[in-house]
């Protein structure tokens, strides 16, 4: 049974790409202890199917286009 962690958005983000590639070198620049803190968690997050299917659906915005 997969159990399911999160975090904030961009510890999902970081827990999704090293689920996709777990050889991957993440280097996340931060000033902020707190943020390394976090981003450090993110390798340790389980997201279970349902949140990996969501954000795989995920459309990426075409560089240039200001977000919303």
């Amino acid at each position: 049974m997969q159990v399911e962690q999160r975090g904030d958005a961009r510890g999902d983000g970081l827990a999704w790409l090293l689920h996709h590639s777990p050889h991957t070198l993440l280097i996340p620049g931060t000033a902020d202890t707190g943020h390394l803190e976090a981003n450090l968690a993110a390798g340790s997050l389980v997201l279970g199917e349902e949140i990996l299917a969501a954000l795989d659906a995920v459309t990426p915005r075409p560089l240039g286009v200001p977000r919303p």
